[in-house]
């Protein structure tokens, strides 16, 4: 009974499609979708007619706050601007995407983007949440040109109220439908908030696309109950889109290598021609510069990506043998002339050469404190440079207004999709003051013998702890996030977060090594009162730093066995100095560095 309702549906609303005239060309988006709603009085507006599939189709398991499950088949190719869909992620916040299964979580983006996730279908994107009360979302195709996706009893994460709508695909007249039985409560901070809510479709670039709602606007297109949004296909015969993309490099993510000095490397990308225009021959060039920009590595092959749609992986001949340990940045480009979107022609994949006594670390130490609004948390994950690697504990750079509890976890990968899975060892701290705080495991030690490993933390205390995030790139592209369970985090591609593994290879009395000194940190920097100098000193060995005038001579000098020091601005002998600029030097640290502080009252 259900296929022959779901058919019926589908050929009503293509008959009524046959007899549509577009108004106003402006309706329709570059490539030439435009929409009509149930709301609207014209020929071939859709009609209000749901086709439940609750408890008739295949329901889609692990859906929960802020996450992404799939791809699951739609049983045929469904034809979406210039491409076929074959299979689509499932986003728990209202929305299926297809052959990107990055998270959308808010702030939601609008559409079209070219920020990810792209492929974007969206019947109610917004912070949706299936840990609460007993939401489901299924999905049903009959294998031959229709297709649906049901979510069903969905309250929204801030507010009470059910919300129950679906998308139907019918590939007899290339249309996607969005039906909403019931729209009740309200995203996180109201319908009008910024970010709050998107409704529409956008293409594989994130450069053309429909937007029926954004932020509850415009307020003729609030939805409601029994409301029917029709996405119309129509294909200019002179539409052309020249483009090219990376879609990874190194690996899936293009997340962060570490590597040892000496160590070969081999430089390979994956490309894909997401134009509708067949290409002949382009260049891809891969580069890699050090901390400061310098180029240490280029190389530049030319590949035959030619149909559209089609994709290919390519090795450059030039290998990579790092020398000097530190960070650098490897960057594969496209260098496609006729590419009409240049925001995918590159990809950006942090590389840090380290010794097999270092801290594993993504971060240049912290720019920006971020907190979450819930209990709540994030990861690293760390791919080691060579095995068996031996796990001592962690170092996280966090702040809290009062004393607050962390638990600080390592996981192996194997959870579902490789994400964090057993517990291996686990311990606690109190974070108070803003401070490199190390952690030391209950069982240090922990081997890791292939694969990856993550380092977690979390806190059961809504906006109290907060983590120290670095927003300057390179990026590892290796960060996830626990909010009920833990997935790549919708942050991966502009923020690192500040948690390190204490780490070394080979025998086990190492443990004792001294740690590794890292570029210390002083806020506020200039000051007026007191500058806090955060600095390593996981081991609480003693630490004397002397503070320099420009002429060379020493005005203070702090001995500390902490990981921080505060200075006052003043002299040994007690008294204010002037404004201006001053260096602190650590007479123990193996770089013998200066690093520059200012008074300034």
């Amino acid at each position: 009974m259900l296929k022959i309702i779901g058919v019926f549906l589908l050929v009503t609303i293509s008959f009524l499609y046959c007899q549509t005239k577009i108004n106003n060309i402006n309706d329709a988006d570059t490539f030439g979708y435009f929409f009509l709603d149930s709301d609207t009085n014209v020929v071939g507006a859709p009609a209000f007619h749901w086709v439940s599939i609750y408890n008739r189709g295949t329901r889609i398991s692990g859906l929960a706050d802020d996450n992404v499950k799939g791809p699951v088949p739609l049983g045929f190719s469904f034809p979406y601007y210039w491409e076929n869909i074959n299979n689509v992620y499932i986003g728990s916040n209202g929305y299926i995407s297809y052959g990107d299964n990055f998270l959308s979580a808010f702030p939601f983006q609008s559409l079209p983007s070219v920020s990810r996730p792209n492929n974007i279908i969206a019947p109610l994107m917004s912070d949706l949440d299936f840990s609460a009360g007993t939401p489901s979302c299924w999905y049903w195709t009959n294998a031959l040109d229709s297709f649906i996706v049901e979510f069903d009893s969905v309250q929204f994460w801030s507010s009470v109220g059910l919300n129950s709508f679906q998308v139907i695909f019918s590939k007899r007249d290339s249309a996607i439908t969005f039906q909403y039985l019931k729209v009740s409560g309200a995203p996180y901070g109201g319908w009008n908030a910024l970010n709050s809510n998107s409704v529409g479709i956008e293409n594989n670039i994130g450069n053309i696309g429909l937007a029926y709602l954004k932020d509850g606007l415009p307020v003729s297109q609030t939805l409601h109950d029994s409301l029917a949004i029709r996405f119309i296909r129509t294909v200019s015969s002179s539409f052309e889109m020249h483009d090219a993309k990376i879609m990874y490099t190194l690996n899936k993510q293009s997340g962060a290598v570490f590597v040892n000095p000496g160590t070969t490397m081999n430089i390979w990308t994956k490309v894909r021609n997401t134009g509708n225009i067949y290409e002949d021959w382009y260049s891809i060039i891969a580069s890699i510069t050090d901390s400061v920009g310098n180029p240490v590595y280029s190389s530049m092959e030319d590949i035959f990506c030619r149909v559209p749609g089609m994709a290919d992986s390519i090795v450059f001949d030039t290998t990579w043998i790092p020398s000097t340990t530190g960070q650098y940045c490897l960057e594969t480009q496209v260098a496609l002339t006729s590419d009409m979107c240049r925001c995918n022609d590159t990809m950006q994949v942090e590389l840090r050469v380290v010794n097999n006594n270092s801290e594993l670390a993504y971060d240049n130490e912290p720019n920006v404190f971020f907190s979450w609004n819930r209990p709540a948390g994030f990861a690293n994950q760390f791919v080691p440079p060579q095995y068996p690697w031996y796990v001592r504990g962690a170092r996280v750079y966090a702040s809290a207004p009062s004393p607050t509890d962390i638990t600080i976890k390592l996981f192996d990968d194997n959870g579902p999709d490789n994400s964090p899975g057993d517990i291996l060892t686990q311990a606690t701290a109190t974070i108070t003051n803003p401070n490199w705080y190390f952690i030391q495991f209950s069982d240090p030690g922990i081997t890791i013998s292939d694969g990856s490993f993550f380092i977690g933390v979390t806190s059961t205390i809504a906006n109290q702890l907060s983590f120290g995030l670095d927003t300057i790139p390179p990026f590892s592209h290796r960060l996830w996030e626990y909010t009920g369970t833990w997935n790549p985090s919708r942050y991966s591609l502009s923020r690192d977060l500040c948690l390190r593994s204490v780490t070394f290879v080979g025998i086990q009395e190492q443990m004792g090594m001294n740690p590794v000194s890292t570029q210390p940190i002083i806020i506020p920097n200039p000051f007026n009162k007191n500058a806090v100098i955060h600095f390593t000193n996981p081991l609480r060995q003693n630490k004397t730093l002397h503070i320099y005038n420009t002429t060379g001579t020493i005005v203070r000098t702090i001995a500390t066995k902490e990981e921080f020091a505060i200075w006052d601005g003043r002299n040994d002998a007690g008294l204010r100095l002037s404004n201006g600029c001053y260096f602190v030097y650590f007479i123990d640290e193996p770089t013998k560095s200066l690093h520059k502080v200012i008074i300034a009252r």
